[in-house]
């Protein structure tokens, strides 16, 4: 497309208060601008311009894909769950685990043994599985 369908173009979309000036001054600056051989920057080669593409893939990997693997990889610790694991709680409560009801998504945690205390939490609420019980 030349420069004068060019202009004729953007003035027909952009009201006249953008382009107060007519199309003659329009078309002789653009004029003068070729004339003065306005340099279009420095030859660069072909690869150059996929740097842009390559940042923004790389952007979105670390803040899209990554966290939803990490999330993902979290539940299916949380499925490995089992009887007489010790856990570590979200608020940093030390238990075992004594029951596991995945279809209600709650665990029973006991978490003091000489009195046998327990407690119920949600199954999203385990941060850490450390391991089996150890022999007492």
């Amino acid at each position: 497309m030349d420069c004068p369908r060019l202009l004729a173009l953007v003035a027909n979309v952009v009201p006249a208060v953008v382009f107060p000036c007519s199309f003659i001054q329009l078309d002789s600056l653009l004029l003068v601008a070729q004339q003065q051989g306005v340099n279009p920057g420095p030859d660069r080669p072909w690869w150059f311009n996929l740097i842009p593409m390559v940042l923004i893939f790389m952007v979105a990997y670390f803040m899209l894909i990554l966290p939803e693997r990490k999330k993902q990889e979290k539940l299916e610790g949380l499925q490995k769950v089992k009887e007489k694991d010790r856990i570590v709680t979200s608020g940093g409560i030390f238990g075992v685990v004594t029951n596991v009801q995945r279809d209600a998504g709650r665990v029973t945690v006991r978490i003091d043994e000489n009195t046998g205390t327990k407690i119920k939490i949600s199954l999203g609420a385990v941060a850490q599985i450390l391991g089996d019980e150890e022999p007492s």
